[in-house]
């Protein structure tokens, strides 16, 4: 019995090629911007879940023209704004300049190459926002300057010895 239908499906398409070609197309096309659709609408309503105050966090976009019809859009700010904002508006409870840059990390001077990773710096206020997990070492407590670094457990695994702590 299927395979009747199978074969009766078979001849129409092949009696009337452009109309099954229009069709096949048409449906094709439909189904991809449907899975487009929901890529977008899945990564936008996944944004920030990892935190627990997910929903109170926000980001600032600055806009620059640089030319006619031709704008940069990029996460830096003016500096102070943050501080500003959290003045002039009660609603904002905390703010955190954060940066995404690579660096290249040497474990010593001599000539090791060292690697490249790409990293998030952050002032202290950080942990006020978000709520890092760490698992060795008590991160609050640091010293002012650049010599500060909290590693993930995949690079502490990746790069340095078990058992180091």
């Amino acid at each position: 019995m299927l395979k009747n239908h199978i074969l009766i499906a078979w001849r129409n398409l092949i009696r009337n090629k452009v109309y099954s070609f229009i069709n096949i197309f048409g449906l094709t096309l439909g189904l991809c911007a449907c899975l487009v659709i929901a890529t977008v609408v899945i990564d936008e309503l996944s944004y920030d879940r990892q935190w627990s105050r997910g929903k109170d966090l926000y980001r600032i976009i600055s806009v620059q023209k640089n030319g006619e019809d031709l704008y940069d859009r990029n996460s830096y700010t003016p500096l102070g704004l943050g501080h500003e904002l959290k003045k002039d508006f009660p609603e904002v409870a905390e703010v955190c300049p954060m940066n995404t840059a690579p660096l290249q990390l040497k474990f010593s001077a001599t000539g090791d190459n060292g690697i490249k990773l790409t990293c998030l710096s952050a002032d202290s206020s950080v942990w006020k926002i978000l709520d890092i997990h760490v698992l060795s070492g008590n991160p609050r407590k640091y010293v002012q300057g650049p010599t500060n670094l909290l590693i993930s457990q995949t690079i502490r695994n990746q790069f340095f010895a078990p058992g180091i702590d």
